[in-house]
């Protein structure tokens, strides 16, 4: 079972004999899933599971409906790249802990008639105001997107102007949002360092994870 996860993971583009090969690696995630969960076997005997999890959601996840994973399947991958997650998080805790804080703490920090928070709640207030100025935003973004996407590099200052003065509404609505959530830019920072590193440490199976079911 080593052999076999350490082969595909370094196969790339897994095209080896199609059914066949599918058809073996469904039975050994199975297998795997039964000797971790059920019997306590160390997930590490079986070398890197979880980047070889990854590649293969991320494939089935590209295929055609027919081909995707079945349901029974799907449960017990979830369950093996659950333990893999965590195999690979354990290492990493303190650093993902550390991160985490500096990130909810930058919550704190912004501007809210919250203040500092004290409880949950109050913590998911504040986080729920940060949604609602993206939830805002996000419109007059796109408006904005839209009257530009179609030019070419030879547009001029002049029609530049125009279409900024055309799309002035929605300029001041940007300029409003951005005055309200200032300090949004660094919790987002923050976040997003976060989960960059979630990925690296965990080949990005965390992600992977809901596109199996």
């Amino acid at each position: 079972m080593r052999y076999f996860f350490e082969t595909y993971k370094d196969e790339g583009n897994f095209t080896d004999a199609g059914i066949a090969r599918t058809r073996r690696m469904r039975g050994y995630v199975e297998t795997a899933a039964s000797l971790v969960c059920c019997t306590g076997v160390e997930l590490r005997l079986f070398g890197e599971v979880g980047e070889v999890l990854t590649k293969w959601v991320t494939k089935k996840n590209q295929q055609s409906v027919e081909n995707q994973i079945e349901p029974i399947v799907r449960l017990r991958l979830t369950c093996l790249s659950l333990v893999a997650i965590r195999k690979m998080v354990d290492g990493n805790r303190l650093w993902l802990q550390e991160l985490a804080k500096i990130a909810l703490n930058g919550i704190t920090h912004l501007q809210t008639e919250y203040g500092y928070y004290q409880d949950t709640v109050a913590l998911m207030a504040i986080a729920q105001r940060v949604d609602d100025y993206l939830t805002q935003a996000w419109p007059p973004v796109v408006e904005l997107h839209l009257a530009f996407e179609s030019w070419s590099l030879n547009r001029t200052e002049s029609d530049i102007k125009q279409v900024l003065n055309d799309h002035r509404e929605s300029i001041s609505e940007l300029e409003r949002i951005s005055n309200e959530a200032r300090g949004v830019e660094e919790v987002d920072w923050h976040f997003t360092f976060l989960l960059d590193t979630m990925d690296e440490i965990t080949h990005e199976l965390m992600r992977r994870i809901p596109a199996c079911f």
